[in-house]
């Protein structure tokens, strides 16, 4: 019989007693062991048993057309036991660019055009409480965006008439530029460019977008500043994601100007190369052939090639 600290101990004293001890904190002999060793005072048992599921086809990494139809993820996808679908990149060299959020579209859409226009000048805490909501669910998603290997981001909110913006540029600077700033700062930490699209004309709002923290801009229509002026005033600042004017140039079906066009495009953003050429998704929904849109795709290809020794 030992005696620790007053106290008679059996020196039989179980490994089960002596942890009881140890979480109770009352005079254990010594410290609990859980080596994996002969020196263990646990044993490990199931707490629950699960019924085996069903084969599932999905429950390997793999690029799985039905799933990928269903969430509109490129990559490669799986589904567990509960239902869940995950997506990931494998690695390529390919740009890979994700979508973001919306913050003006998502307000125009909860309240309609008219109210959202009327809340900005009316309810102004209004509108920065419903931001606020927007913006928070978006530092939740980049949670789990960041790491997965996206490049960047593209966000999305057509800001613009033909001729000017739809508020003000002092309602903007108190609104919505800093709800973009978090948002932009955020991605930027943790290494993912932005993109943004907007259309219309929003000439106003691109310095306090870049200062925002904009890398890129998708304009579908250049020429509406046009081009020439992008280049000249931001080209050194941020870059255009952008396909010959999709109002002023393509649809004319001229061959003739839109490949001058797309040539002088070529020439305009040369000094800082901020062009990045691309097609529109839809040109079926704004009357242009596609052979339209080749001819300039084939121009601006021959125009930037690089040669076999790796120079334009």
């Amino acid at each position: 019989m030992a005696i620790i600290r007053g106290i008679a101990m059996s020196d039989k004293m179980t490994p089960r007693e002596i942890i009881r001890r140890v979480v109770a904190h009352r005079d254990a002999p010594r410290i609990g062991w859980n080596f994996s060793s002969e020196h263990n005072d646990f044993i490990w048992v199931p707490g629950r048993a699960y019924l085996p599921p069903p084969p599932d086809p999905y429950a390997r990494w793999g690029n799985h057309e039905e799933l990928k139809k269903l969430t509109g993820f490129s990559g490669e996808v799986y589904r567990d036991r509960f239902g869940n679908i995950y997506g990931r990149y494998s690695a390529c060299d390919k740009y890979v660019i994700t979508g973001g959020a919306s913050l003006f579209s998502a307000l125009r859409d909860a309240r309609l055009m008219a109210n959202a226009l009327a809340d900005v000048l009316l309810e102004p805490e209004m509108v920065t409480a419903f931001l606020d909501c927007i913006v928070e669910h978006e530092l939740k998603v980049l949670d789990y965006i960041a790491g997965t290997g996206v490049d960047a981001a593209m966000f999305g909110d057509d800001w613009g008439t033909q001729t000017s913006t739809f508020i003000s540029p002092e309602s903007f600077r108190e609104l919505f530029f800093p709800q973009y700033k978090r948002i932009f700062e955020a991605y930027h930490e943790r290494g993912i460019a932005i993109f943004l699209h907007s259309c219309g004309y929003i000439y106003n709002f691109i310095p306090m977008f870049i200062e925002a923290g904009v890398d890129v801009f998708q304009f579908d229509q250049p020429d509406a500043y046009p081009s020439e002026r992008l280049s000249e005033e931001f080209g050194d600042k941020a870059v255009f994601h952008s396909p010959v004017d999709i109002q002023k140039v393509l649809p004319t079906g001229d061959l003739e100007l839109i490949g001058r066009r797309a040539a002088e495009m070529c020439e305009i953003f040369d000094k800082n190369k901020a062009w990045i050429a691309k097609d529109y998704p839809t040109y079926h929904d704004i009357g242009v052939d596609p052979a339209w849109a080749k001819h300039a795709e084939n121009v601006i290809v021959e125009r930037t090639k690089l040669s076999p020794d790796g120079s334009i």
